[in-house]
C-alpha cells in the first residue's frame, strides 16, 4: 500500500517539476531536497525565498518548539536554517545570536552598512559577545532607508518587521550592529 501511495505521489512530483518554473537546490550534505525555488533567483534570492514561505509560523504548544532545529531559543536557529535551504555551504553552526557575530567576523563576512536580501542582521542588548542574548534575522529587503526583515522567534514566531537602516538604532532592550553576509554571495 505505501509503495502505492508513495509511486502516484513521485509521479504527481514530477509532474509538478516539470510543469512548474522551479529551480531544486540539494540540502548541502546530500540529505535531500532543500529548496523548490524559482529558477531565476541567486542565492541571496533563495534564502529570501526559503524566509518568505515561513512567514506566519508560530512556535508551540512548549515554549520554543520549532521545525528548524533545537527547542531552545530559535532565532540563529531559523536563519542558519533559510541559509541551508538556500544551498549555502558554510553556514554558522551556533545556536546563539551574538555568536552569529563571531562567525562572520572569523569568516570575512561581517559589515556594518550596505545590508543586502539573505544576510543576516546582529542584535546585541550590550556590547557583542560570544556567549549570551542578542537577536538575529534575515534581511528581506532595503528600501527608502528601512531594512525590511524575516525574523524567526520574534513575538514567539516567523515575523516581518521594518526599521530604519542605521547600525545604532536601538529597538526595545537590543541595538542594531550590523550584518553577516551568505559565503557565496557578494558582500555589497
Amino acid at each position: 500500500m505505501k509503495s502505492g501511495w508513495l509511486r502516484r505521489f513521485g509521479r504527481l512530483f514530477v509532474a509538478l517539476a516539470i510543469a512548474l518554473p522551479t529551480f531544486v537546490v540539494l540540502a548541502p550534505d546530500g540529505s535531500g531536497l532543500a529548496c523548490m525555488c524559482p529558477p531565476t533567483l541567486d542565492l541571496r534570492g533563495r534564502i529570501v525565498f526559503a524566509a518568505q514561505g515561513e512567514v506566519g509560523f508560530v512556535e508551540g504548544p512548549a515554549d520554543n518548539q520549532n521545525p528548524y532545529g533545537p527547542d531552545v531559543a530559535w532565532c540563529a536557529i531559523f536563519a542558519r536554517w533559510t541559509w541551508n535551504q538556500a544551498g549555502t555551504t558554510s553556514v554558522f553552526s551556533t545556536n546563539v545570536a551574538e555568536s552569529v557575530y563571531t562567525w562572520g567576523k572569523n569568516h570575512q563576512r561581517w559589515k556594518i552598512s550596505a545590508p543586502r536580501p539573505g544576510d543576516v542582521i546582529v542584535w546585541s542588548a550590550g556590547t557583542l559577545n560570544d556567549s549570551t542574548g542578542g537577536h538575529v534575522g534575515v534581511v528581506e529587503y532595503v528600501a527608502d532607508g528601512y531594512i525590511h526583515s524575516i525574523d524567526g522567534n520574534f513575538n514567539d514566531g516567523v515575523r516581518r518587521r521594518s526599521f530604519p537602516n542605521r547600525v545604532g538604532y536601538v529597538y526595545g532592550s537590543q541595538t542594531l550592529r550590523g550584518f553577516v553576509a551568505p559565503p557565496g554571495a557578494p558582500m555589497t
